[in-house]
């Protein structure tokens, strides 16, 4: 949009990018069931402390495992009469692991897991280990675009920039995944493909897109 009003010009800027990711996510999902509370609570627990053995015979920091949420609840179902019948008690645990993109690692990390007999269900994600830097790289680039495009429409007009007046901005959440992802896998089909070598040769996940715009209001002289 231009604007001619009062001896200014408003140009918007637009900044974008397209970075590589640099960290693996893995959302991790532990489950159990019994008709004994305790029983399911000690397999819940067994299973966590299984998967902190393995993050830590990986050599890899425990504090990088976190709880996402934990619930409980009761399961029942209807009977022929309508009645509800009680079955027992499900528990969930959702974990968050992140480490560098580096898929030698995530397959040690995944067979560990498996050597534990853990096997969760599981999701992959390649993200941004530091998106603010990305939201700065945005906003320089929009900045440089609007100056850009400012100072040639002046050129173009016989007029030249004045001083800033205003800049109009609304901070908006960025992109900090790839597309590339596998999404609720079963443990042994992630498993198998992360442990071929040449399979993981043709992993190369897709560059995180970016785009924001600005508004910037000049003087013209």
């Amino acid at each position: 949009m231009i604007v001619f009003m009062e001896r200014i010009i408003t140009i918007t800027g637009v900044g974008a990018t397209s970075t590589p990711p640099d960290q693996i996510s893995v959302s991790i999902r532990l489950e159990s069931q019994d008709l004994s509370y305790e029983k399911a609570e000690k397999e819940i627990r067994e299973k966590t402390a299984n998967l902190q053995q393995s993050v830590k015979d990986c050599g890899l920091p425990l504090e990088n495992l976190k709880t996402a949420n934990w619930y409980v609840r009761t399961i029942t179902r209807l009977n022929k009469n309508q009645e509800e019948i009680f079955c027992g008690y499900h528990f969930r645990h959702l974990l968050e692991f992140h480490l560098n993109l580096n898929f030698s690692l995530l397959t040690r990390f995944l067979q560990s897991i498996s050597d534990h007999h853990v096997c969760p269900a599981l999701s992959i994600q390649f993200k941004l280990e530091n998106p603010a830097a990305v939201k700065e790289e945005l906003l320089v680039s929009a900045t440089k675009d609007a100056r850009k495009k400012a100072e040639i429409l002046a050129s173009a007009s016989g007029v030249s920039l004045g001083k800033l007046l205003r800049i109009d901005y609304s901070w908006g959440e960025i992109q900090v995944s790839s597309p590339t992802r596998y999404e609720d896998g079963r443990f042994a089909d992630i498993l198998y493909s992360f442990s071929k070598s040449d399979s993981m040769e043709d992993i190369c996940p897709q560059e995180i897109k970016n785009q924001e715009h600005a508004t910037f209001v000049w003087e013209i002289l």
